[in-house]
């Protein structure tokens, strides 16, 4: 159903981006309301992946503005010789018309379980971002954290910009 340009509803609705016949994992729900170009409510959801159902929530929203510019909020589910059989997947914890915010969770066969967060804002003369990521990684036996914090603002008619970025023991920038 629909209202206006507004909103728009389904009942008894999935949604996955797994474009296989039979999708390694799906987000099931009792009924959902899409508000274009702003979020996704799911109600009564539940993540099933394999076939697997793990649980059920009572509600789940899915920011959709700067979504491209955030992590993936639907589950990534794969392999690669680095970190071998994953998955990987963002909860927003903020997203209002002037700031948006993701945790995220990895979990990888090879190298451990990953966490992060990932913040970014915007006002009227100032935009930035700040992201930090924590590994345990088990091929390396180390911690390893990964930052970057950006900010760029209008000072009258001069555009600043700083940006710094942190790496110790990145198995993205040193693989070996």
């Amino acid at each position: 159903d629909g209202v206006r340009d507004d909103r728009v509803g389904a009942l008894r609705a999935w949604a996955t981006t797994c474009d296989l016949d039979k999708p390694h994992y799906v987000l099931s729900s009792r009924s959902l309301s899409v508000y274009p170009g702003q979020r996704i409510v799911f109600y009564g959801v539940t993540p099933t992946i394999m076939g697997r159902k793990l649980f059920t929530l009572r509600r789940l929203v899915v920011p959709l503005r700067q979504v491209d510019r955030g992590p993936s909020i639907v589950p990534q589910v794969g392999s690669s010789v680095e970190e071998g059989q994953f998955i990987k997947t963002s909860f927003a914890y903020m997203g209002t018309q002037s700031q948006s915010g993701f945790l995220t969770l990895d979990l990888m066969s090879k190298k451990g379980f990953g966490q992060g967060l990932r913040h970014s804002y915007q006002f009227t003369n100032a935009s930035g971002e700040l992201s930090l990521y924590r590994l345990n990684d088990r091929t390396i036996d180390q911690n390893t954290l990964t930052g970057r914090f950006a900010h760029s603002q209008r000072l009258g008619t001069v555009q600043a910009s700083i940006s710094s970025d942190f790496r110790s023991n990145s198995y993205l920038y040193a693989p070996e």
